[in-house]
């Protein structure tokens, strides 16, 4: 057990000696006691250094980590942690101990259920007993997170976006989950990217929200979703409306007149004189090869209101 402060106690003893058979020597004195913080040998053990069997690395190496944010309070929600026996904090990530083995594979599965990740695994050989044929190991699982996040703008591999209903390259992450769910702000097509498509064909993100600029709603107007054959009947929600949008920098207003036409899938929540924050592809320089898109780049994207 541990305590979080040292207890003192005082003690007052009386000590007699007999010294002849009628005379009696008597002697008082303080004996003053400290008890400081202890633990149980168990705890001990467990939090020693080199007591762990199986160490969890996770890492998103992203400019800004809202996914990884997302799971820390996931992982507090949940409780993951409780068997944890002590956690150490990096740039890009953080590290997880664990007393064994199958501890560190539950752990590493509850990340794959709530975030796009990719495990590697891995052990080393730390002492055996030949003779009674029992071997220690320590394990440790590197789990890296998909370095995309919400409200990144994205080109998916022309491959992808066929599969997915032959939908626009240029997307926005609506959200995050075990897979990476992308919308195409022009025609508010869904598409879901699971882990497996991902490694198949990786791609990062092309813009992050680090970039968004400030605009002002000056005109919206709702517009019909265009029908094409190859798209997918159920690749819209209901949660998003097309509309065609004026929009003008909120850093412009009063000096000029430059506005920009753009379709939205805010429709459902954009109204005149709102203030939205989007990506300007005019300004921003781009240094991918945008060459292979199926379809012509807007000036702007709207993300969210």
């Amino acid at each position: 057990w541990t305590e979080p402060h040292s207890r003192r106690l005082k003690i007052k003893l009386t000590i007699q000696k007999e010294v002849m058979a009628s005379a009696v020597l008597q002697q008082s004195l303080v004996v003053e006691f400290a008890e400081r913080n202890q633990q149980c040998p168990e705890c001990q053990a467990a939090y020693a250094q080199g007591m762990w069997k199986s160490l969890v690395q996770v890492r998103q190496r992203v400019p800004h980590k809202r996914t990884f944010l997302h799971l820390e309070q996931l992982i507090l929600k949940h409780g993951a942690h409780t068997d944890c026996l002590s956690l150490e904090a990096f740039r890009d990530g953080m590290d997880f101990y664990f007393a064994e083995r199958n501890q560190a594979v539950r752990f590493c599965e509850f990340l794959s259920s709530v975030v796009p990740v990719t495990v590697k695994a891995s052990k080393k050989l730390i002492g055996a007993d030949i003779k009674s044929n029992i071997y220690n190991y320590k394990y440790n699982y590197m789990v890296e997170i998909i370095p995309l996040c919400k409200d990144d703008l994205v080109v998916l591999p022309r491959a992808l976006a066929r599969d997915a209903g032959d939908m626009a390259q240029l997307c926005v992450v609506q959200r995050v989950s075990n897979c990476v769910h992308v919308v195409d702000p022009q025609t508010c097509q869904l598409a879901e990217v699971s882990v497996t498509k991902y490694e198949q064909e990786p791609f990062r993100a092309l813009l992050h929200t680090k970039r968004l600029v400030p605009f002002v709603v000056l005109s919206i107007e709702p517009r019909l979703a265009p029908e094409r054959p190859s798209a997918r009947k159920k690749g819209q929600s209901r949660k998003m409306r097309l509309a065609e949008c004026v929009v003008a920098r909120e850093s412009d207003l009063g000096s000029n007149d430059q506005q920009f036409l753009c379709m939205t899938h805010l429709g459902h929540v954009l109204k005149t004189g709102d203030t939205v924050l989007g990506y300007d592809l005019t300004t921003s320089n781009l240094n991918d090869d945008l060459d292979e898109l199926n379809r012509a780049l807007p000036d702007v994207i709207l993300v969210r209101k």
